[in-house]
């Protein structure tokens, strides 16, 4: 192994041929953000589209006619982190 001299001539560090925890971190950031970004667009279009009264109606009265809904599952966030992962800020 070769040592690395940051910045400070007093700390050395032991520097290893495979990538360090930061430099995974960075990549999966890179992808990662796309994965997020797309997420919380998808949530966002499908509330735009679907949170209206007369959206909801109209499910209502299809579902009286044909009975294709049989059970309504709510979700919420559990903590910050949740509704971090889901909505923007």
């Amino acid at each position: 192994m070769q040592k690395t001299k940051l910045s400070t001539p007093c700390l050395e560090r032991e520097s290893s041929p495979e990538p360090d925890a930061l430099e995974i971190m960075a990549r999966k950031v890179g992808i990662g953000f796309f994965r997020t970004h797309a997420r919380r667009l998808l949530t966002e279009m499908l509330n735009l589209l679907f949170n209206h009264d007369l959206v909801f109606r109209l499910i209502g009265l299809l579902n009286r006619r044909l009975g294709f809904i049989q059970a309504v599952f709510l979700a919420y966030p559990a903590n910050d982190a949740y509704r971090k992962a889901y909505t923007y800020p």
